[in-house]
């Protein structure tokens, strides 16, 4: 009777290791997937950013071309609205 006592004591005992091993073998998967899936969408935001800083960029560019135009074409309706007598050349 002690013998099949201490067996299955041990036998207990495997039992337990083997699922807290088990267990430990599932949460590091679980976290290598986590890690993966935050460096996968990490990588796809940064792009997103990146692209983002470029139109952003491209769109002030845009912006300050289209008020230069806008002040060089008001400065021509000025000039052109003046009378005759009154023109006055820039140097």
């Amino acid at each position: 009777m002690e013998v099949n006592f201490y067996n299955q004591l041990q036998k207990n005992k495997n039992q337990k290791k083997t699922q807290l091993q088990k267990r430990k073998q599932y949460q590091k998967v679980k976290k290598n997937y986590k890690e993966k899936k935050n460096y996968k969408n990490n990588k796809k935001n940064k792009k997103q950013m990146t692209v983002d800083k470029i139109l952003i960029e491209i769109g002030r560019k845009q912006k300050q071309r289209q008020q230069q135009e806008d002040k060089k074409t008001e400065d021509t309706h000025k000039y052109r609205s003046l009378p005759p007598d009154d023109l006055i050349i820039k140097q």
